[in-house]
């Protein structure tokens, strides 16, 4: 940052580097246009396995995404500058998206959030009947990861679960051992990353019934949830890509709509991809796959 502020560097790419929270928003008061961000096709998430008690029980699920603090998860990602929250699993800068947010007091059209809503979570869950089931938080030990890990950890337990943590020091290992569905992973963080714009990246490859792959290390459903009404508005949806492109995000909206409400996952944030530039770099530009596009830039 140093260098960027004194000239003897352009960018710095903040997916590399990491600032602590606090030191980006003192450069983001202080020199508001030489900080720039742009949306990525990334969605952060905690999955609920949706086949493993208590997470079999939607009421569990919804009372989860009630009870999250959504702008505290988007603090741990850095703050608003490089991630912004969500409760749902598409990004805003994909076809498709509308917000969508009924996980906190009062929801509005505007999809907006206000916080989140423990009278409704903990109304879910005395229904449901399953307070003192014990829940085993799968993570990462990454700093970020692991506050992550801890923060859903202390909620279950205020909740009334019997919670507690088991990370893994290796990211591979870790996505290895969540997958197979033999080590009946309830719950943990997940992503989400599409290599081209299209609304089916979020659902077909994470989420349909065909990609959950029983006792496999390949499968990336790892919510385990199958949903056969989705699947058919998703065929729909792809379809009408083709037939009447104009209707196709309308269908879309509600496959995304239909997953908010079933609640397989716990949506945290859709990541952003952001920069420092020095005041002399010019016309910053961002690919959402790629990240920033050096040769559409200009030093004066």
């Amino acid at each position: 940052m140093a260098d960027i502020l004194s000239g003897r560097a352009d960018l710095a790419d903040l997916q590399s580097i990491r600032l602590p929270r606090e030191v980006l928003a003192d450069f983001a008061r202080g020199h508001p246009m030489q900080l720039h961000a742009a949306y990525e096709m990334t969605s952060v998430d905690e999955f609920l396995n949706t086949r493993v008690p208590p997470f079999n029980d939607v009421r569990v699920r919804r009372a989860i995404n009630y009870a999250v603090d959504r702008d505290q998860l988007a603090a741990l990602w850095g703050g608003r500058a490089q991630a912004t929250l969500s409760c749902q699993v598409l990004p805003p800068n994909m076809p498709g998206y509308q917000p969508y947010c009924p996980y906190t007091p009062n929801p509005q059209p505007n999809g907006a959030y206000h916080g989140p809503d423990l009278t409704t979570a903990r109304r879910l869950i005395a229904s449901s009947r399953t307070t003192q089931t014990p829940v085993t938080v799968w993570g990462a030990t990454d700093a970020r990861d692991h506050a992550l890990n801890e923060y859903f950890t202390g909620l279950l337990r205020h909740l009334g679960y019997r919670a507690s943590l088991r990370e893994v020091r290796d990211d591979g290992a870790y996505f290895s051992l969540v997958a197979n569905s033999s080590n009946h992973a309830q719950i943990g963080e997940s992503q989400s990353e599409a290599d081209f714009p299209a609304p089916s990246t979020f659902y077909l490859p994470v989420l349909s019934c065909n990609s959950y792959l029983p006792k496999s290390e390949s499968n990336n459903n790892y919510s385990e949830y199958c949903s056969r009404h989705v699947d058919e508005l998703a065929v729909q949806a792809q379809t009408t890509q083709s037939s009447d492109p104009a209707a196709a995000p309308t269908l879309w909206a509600q496959v995304y709509r239909t997953i908010t409400n079933d609640a397989p996952c716990v949506p945290i944030v859709n990541l952003r991809n952001a920069v420092l530039t020095s005041p002399r770099l010019g016309n910053v530009q961002a690919n959402p796959v790629l990240g920033p596009l050096f040769d559409q830039m200009w030093v004066r």
